[in-house]
């Protein structure tokens, strides 16, 4: 699609995008090159350390290359770059028409564009929810403890900004949750969020499909949520301090006790419901 000319003092690689992240580290470690991609900005100056300069043999690929700008990154690129390839057949034409007519103008417009043309062809939400723990650590005793239902709650801004950024546009958790053979088929995307229900903050799911899943499809997507939120995304997600005003917080998505669940949001809502019930008797 393009290519980056990267420079280090008189050493210098042709990357071609897109390419496996494992594969940029190496031929940046074969230039000399150790500092993360995230810090090499797109900056083609004299006097810098590291040179960056884009190029394309595709009319297509030249239009990519503007939605980049001086302040974005060699990870920003190959994010972009993934983002483009990765994009569902049904709407990467559209996709394509909205680059090469210059409609977008950076990478957050690209993202945008892309979720919106997700949603058009996969109308349908099907949420589950699953409960919250978390770890804060006290300062003063230099310890971590258990934190209650409400500084959980109170850090919700902070704690959903975190799972985004969990989340690369780049790679849709749709492509990895199960691999029921119809349930996968009708799974266009899904995104991780957080929810705050009655004074107490939850994880959300929202799964976009277009057409309903069967109770079957949803026993594997429960099965899937489950296996993400123990060993795969979440398992990454809770080992990230998240700062807040109570401290540094590990959220986990999942835990190890009998009364942990993944529920859809009917199930959801008949759960608080027998529970504000149980409460009045």
């Amino acid at each position: 699609m393009l290519n980056a000319i990267v420079s280090i003092k008189e050493n210098s690689a042709v990357i071609e995008f897109p390419l496996e992240l494992y594969e940029l580290y190496h031929q940046l470690n074969q230039i000399g090159i150790t500092q993360g991609h995230h810090r090499i900005n797109m900056i083609d100056y004299e006097n810098a350390d590291v040179r960056v300069k884009l190029y394309s043999e595709s009319d297509f690929g030249n239009h990519v290359i503007r939605l980049i700008n001086e302040k974005d990154t060699l990870e920003d690129l190959h994010t972009v770059v993934g983002a483009i390839n990765i994009a569902p057949d049904e709407v990467k034409e559209e996709l394509e028409e909205y680059i090469l007519h210059d409609q977008l103008d950076n990478k957050e417009e690209l993202y945008n564009a892309l979720r919106e043309l997700k949603e058009s062809i996969a109308p349908i939400v099907t949420t589950f929810y699953c409960p919250l723990t978390a770890q804060i650590h006290d300062d003063e005793y230099g310890e971590m403890c258990d934190a209650d239902d409400r500084v959980i709650r109170n850090a919700q801004y902070e704690i959903q900004e975190a799972i985004e950024k969990e989340q690369n546009p780049d790679f849709d958790m749709a492509e990895c949750i199960t691999d029921h053979p119809t349930a996968n088929k009708k799974l266009v995307s899904a995104v991780w969020s957080v929810e705050e229900i009655n004074g107490v903050l939850y994880g959300r799911i929202d799964c976009r499909s277009a057409e309903d899943f069967t109770p079957e499809e949803i026993e594997a997507l429960k099965d899937g949520i489950s296996g993400q939120n123990s060993d795969g995304l979440g398992e990454g997600f809770e080992q990230r301090e998240i700062k807040t005003d109570e401290g540094d917080m590990y959220v986990s998505f999942w835990h190890s006790g009998d009364d942990y669940y993944i529920r859809t949001k009917e199930e959801m809502d008949e759960a608080l419901y027998q529970g504000i019930k149980m409460e009045g008797m």
